[in-house]
């Protein structure tokens, strides 16, 4: 390690050295080991590593302009490479001018040393440097308080507080913490405890015991056994003696939460220790035992009222945290930019946060202060991940419609917005899975190692696929040409791109190496192109860091580069001589072929744009707008243009929203309207008699009827009644899914073999159950499904659901449906999975017939009204929450689910749930709609039962199920006038 840290110091920016902190986050090691490390090794802090080279720039720019303001000071600093406050540059020009830095450095002045020594002088001005990693270089202190967001700031006065209260001999002051829920009472004890164990007052190993007041509340016999332990035969049921958390605690710190649920007899019995440091097991006559602990209470309440004046006498330190909204605006962004850091781990999947959600989270009211700040953002992620899974991306974006339903219409309650907010959100925000938050680079600059990333993915998929090399260049050698393609189209006509904001993103020796390079290549290609030079100073920005990090560059397009390019690979061999002399590396053969690709592409003079027909997707709701993204981003296009139509909106609205549009996508061919239903059909008609632009409607829109109609319209060949004759009625039957029609006939039996990796493990597993099945002698088809594969796993699965009775699934992953079981790919290769799968095929697996249970009237609700999906979830969740039924996680977990495979069922039905470690109490919730609401890509449902299970609960769900997938069922219950109605309907068919 000591090897790694030395080589992290040395390749660092010496205008902006790294801080042991930084080293540590790099090296994924303790702030403590990088400062033993350097010292052992003899290497200064950053800031005496950054002395000489700031006060040389700085001597050097005043020698030259000593009459220069401190302000351009700061400006000349920063664009040579440092990163200073105009008070640090004022400071820096006081010592070397009034110091007589510049003019007497070679003087010495006995008598007024601190005028006239230069140390004297940098040791003061570096000591500015030194205000913001004043606790960092006090070491422990400051690191363990850091994680408390505010620390250095709103929260400064509450941390020396805290540490006061630690430090005082000899085992702290007793402590209450204050402030309504959320604030940060847990972790600020925490981190006492962390501090705690540094100091002489508690040894390394101080245990934090933590104990919650409110969960035996409503038995304070029990409480008092937990807090102090209990003799053999104290009570009823006291079959043997017990220790208590007191004890546990001894010698470390003792976390009371919800102190003020504590009996004012637990309360008493605590005087005993916060004043002598004794206390008694329940059943003890004397005060026999000893305890050495500091006691940190935590409460929301008033401590004036909630506990009794002579036990808050004994507590002489309290610390009041302020609620999220009287804490600094900069603290509220450092905590979101952090609970999504944390989210795209957990998700593993990078996370770009639109600026618009961040400014919506910096402002709008959040009563459950940092706590419900952190749900509000689970939950934004959540309805992020649906629309991910849906679009098959990688990366999941966060847009204002993933926001809960309170924080959106707080902020449209607003009057007037934050002005300090603004500075927040000039850019979207990019979080990485494994890197720290990053902006995310506007349109312009997308290009970052984008290259690299494309060929190692498509490189990998393709070899996984079985492809021969010689294949696999074959394959790529033209998906590669249409990415540069791409790139080049991304830059193209940009003039707004300034070569200061390019040193800012690459560095300063990049953006003069390729500015050289750029002016080389211009004396062979006159008609290069401006933005070759923006785009390949880009480029080597993220080749530099991956030769730094030693990543492999590959180019499995070398041969025919060379081939058909060379005389744009002749010259980029020279730039690369180039490069390699500026920036003191070597460039591999692989990199150059890169170069002569983008010599190439921004030679190419491009075609004169040929018109298209227009097409623009129109539905209620946003699931028309939803399809037109995902099929662009599937075809790589912008083609297609999606709109919304309000619900509370009139036809004429949404009619004039699609004139508008369809004005601005006509290229002179007419335009293609895709449609859901009702009177947005009638569209087509009245649109070309008031532009005469030719218009014409297809209705029942689907994603794959949008695919295609890009398709055909993308060439330019084709005409307007080209696309339409394309899309004929009877393709329309075949593409679209009708879940409706799938009724309990006598349909044959089918298994379902799934697998994440792809087609080929799912035709394995499909090989071995058919195997299984052949030899039980049953007759039943198995089909196969790849997730990762080019159709969508939902629409395949209702496709074979239409014609057979799925049994079963099998394989690496549920989909999720609630009537249908699964068996894992390693319970089915053992014997309790092959019983199991034998009893599913034979109809002999056991049915409960109890589940009056889990329904309720109380959770029958009848003809209400939701504006759509999220607010339903959300609504009925909260009832479930607030009742006791399910934990605040619940709702989280529902959002998750739905990301994975939305629960639409057959009926217009949908059952959503969450996981069973989030559930209380077993229940089913009933929704009967007034108006049906969208569910999932143009599925509405008017039935929603919400379900909630715990792992020893779902024998009561089963004939649940099966009730709800009965038709009759279903209409009756749509008929039904009364709770009892509904719940005797499902209860008496059992």
């Amino acid at each position: 390690m000591d090897k790694e840290v030395r080589k992290v110091i040395e390749n660092e920016n010496k205008k902006q050295p790294l801080t042991d902190d930084d080293i540590a986050r790099k090296l994924n090691i303790s702030r403590d080991k990088v400062k033993d490390i350097r010292e052992k090794n003899k290497i200064s802090n950053s800031r005496d590593r950054l002395k000489p080279y700031i006060y040389s720039d700085a001597k050097k720019i005043l020698e030259t302009s000593p009459e220069i303001s401190h302000r351009k000071l700061m400006e000349k600093l920063n664009e040579s490479g440092y990163d200073v406050s105009r008070h640090v540059a004022l400071k820096l020009m006081q010592e070397l001018l009034n110091g007589n830095v510049l003019t007497k450095t070679n003087v010495a002045h006995p008598k007024n040393d601190a005028r006239n020594d230069g140390n004297a002088a940098q040791k003061d001005v570096v000591s500015q440097f030194e205000e913001e990693e004043e606790a960092t270089d006090s070491g422990i202190m400051q690191s363990s308080f850091e994680q408390v967001v505010g620390y250095d700031g709103s929260l400064k006065l509450h941390i020396r507080q805290a540490q006061a209260a630690t430090l005082y001999p000899p085992k702290g002051l007793h402590t209450l913490i204050i402030g309504p829920s959320g604030v940060g009472k847990s972790q600020l004890a925490e981190a006492m405890h962390k501090f705690a164990v540094t100091t002489d007052n508690f040894s390394p190993d101080a245990p934090l015991v933590i104990f919650n007041c409110a969960d035996y509340a409503d038995n304070p016999q029990l409480l008092l056994s937990q807090l102090f332990g209990h003799l053999k035969g104290a009570f009823t049921g006291a079959e043997k003696e017990k220790i208590g958390i007191v004890e546990h605690a001894n010698g470390g710190v003792l976390f009371l939460d919800e102190i003020h649920r504590l009996p004012s007899e637990g309360q008493e019995i605590l005087f005993s220790i916060l004043d002598r440091g004794v206390y008694k097991k329940l059943g003890e006559a004397e005060l026999i035992r000893k305890a050495s602990l500091m006691i940190i209470g935590a409460t929301t309440e008033n401590p004036g009222s909630a506990l009794l004046v002579t036990f808050r006498r004994r507590i002489p330190m309290v610390i009041e945290l302020p609620p999220l909204k009287k804490r600094l605006l900069s603290e509220r962004y450092r905590l979101i930019k952090l609970f999504f850091k944390g989210e795209a781990k957990k998700i593993n999947k990078d996370i770009i946060v639109d600026k618009d959600v961040i400014g919506m989270l910096l402002q709008y009211e959040c009563p459950g202060n940092i706590g419900q700040l952190r749900s509000d953002i689970q939950v934004s992620c959540a309805r992020g991940l649906l629309n991910t899974m849906i679009e098959k991306s990688d990366v999941l974006q966060i847009k204002i419609s993933d926001l809960a339903n309170h924080v959106r219409i707080d902020m449209l309650n607003k009057k007037t917005r934050d002005p300090e907010v603004l500075q927040y959100i000039e850019k979207n925000l990019w979080f990485g899975v494994n890197d720290l938050v990053t902006w995310q680079q506007d349109e312009r600059y997308v290009l970052s190692d984008r290259i690299y990333q494309f060929i190692e993915g498509r490189l990998k998929k393709l070899e996984q696929e079985g492809l021969k090399p010689e294949e696999i260049n074959l394959v790529m050698g033209r998906e590669i040409e249409t990415e540069f393609e791409n790139l080049a189209q991304n830059f193209n006509d940009r003039t707004d791109i300034t070569k200061l904001e390019l040193k800012n993103l690459v560095g300063t020796n990049i953006t003069r190496s390729i500015e050289r390079c750029f002016n080389i290549a211009r004396n062979y290609y006159p008609e290069l192109q401006q933005n070759f030079y923006y785009t390949l100073a880009i480029h080597m920005g993220a080749t530099y860091e991956r030769i730094g990090q030693g990543k492999t560059i590959l180019n499995p397009h070398m041969a025919k580069i060379k081939e058909d390019y060379p005389n744009e690979f002749k010259v980029a061999t020279i730039l690369a001589e180039v490069i390699n002399t500026d920036l003191e590396i070597k460039l591999p053969e692989g990199e150059i072929g890169f170069i002569a690709m983008y010599i190439k592409t921004f030679l190419d003079k491009r075609p004169e744009k040929l018109s298209k027909v227009g097409v623009v997707v129109l539905t209620h709701g946003k699931v028309g707008k939803a399809m037109a993204d995902v099929a662009n981003k599937l075809l790589n296009t912008n083609h297609a243009v999606g709109l919304e139509m309000l619900l509370t909106e009139s036809p004429k609205k949404a009619l004039e929203k699609a004139i508008s549009e369809i004005k601005k996508v006509d290229e002179g061919k007419g335009c293609v309207l895709l449609v859901d239903m009702g009177s947005l059909t009638t569209f087509g008609e009245i649109i070309t008699k008031e532009t005469g632009i030719p218009v014409r409607v297809i209705d029942r829109v689907d994603t794959v009827m949008v695919l295609e109609v890009i398709r055909r319209a993308a060439i330019s060949e084709s005409t307007l009644d080209d696309v339409v004759a394309s899309i004929t009625k009877d393709t329309v039957k075949n593409e679209t899914i009708r879940l409706n029609q799938c009724e309990y006939s006598d349909r044959p039996s089918a298994i379902v073999s799934i697998c994440i990796t792809g087609e080929g493990s799912a035709e394995k597993m499909r090989d071995y159950v058919k195997n299984v099945i052949n030899k039980m002698g049953k007759n039943i088809e198995v089909f196969s499904i790849g997730v990762i594969s080019p159709i969508d796993i939902d629409i395949e699965i209702q496709r074979i659901m239409n014609k057979y009775n799925v049994l079963c699934f099998v394989g690496t992953i549920n989909p999720e449906y609630s009537e249908i079981p699964y068996i894992s790919m390693e319970n089915i290769l053992n014997e309790d999975g092959l019983h199991r799968l034998n009893g599913i095929i034979s109809g002999t697996q056991s049915i409960a017939k109890d589940i009056r249970d889990i329904i309720h009237d109380d959770f029958v609700l009848l003809d209400v009204e939701y504006k759509d999906k999220n607010d339903a979830l959300d609504q009925m969740v909260g009832i479930l929450q607030k009742n006791s039924y399910v934990d605040q996680e619940f709702l989280l977990g529902v959002y998750k689910r739905e990301a994975i495979l939305p629960t639409f069922l057959k009926g217009n039905v949908a059952i959503p749930h969450g996981y069973p470690q989030n559930v209380i109490k077993p229940v089913a919730m009933i929704a009967k709609l007034k108006n049906p609401i969208e569910w999932h890509e143009n599925r509405n449902v008017d039935l929603i039962f919400l379900i909630a299970y715990k792992n020893n609960s779902k024998k009561y769900f089963k004939d649940f199920y099966k009730e709800i997938m009965n038709p009759e069922i279903l209409e009756m219950i749509r008929n039904a006038e009364s709770k009892e109605e509904v719940k005797k309907l499902i209860v008496n068919h059992i």
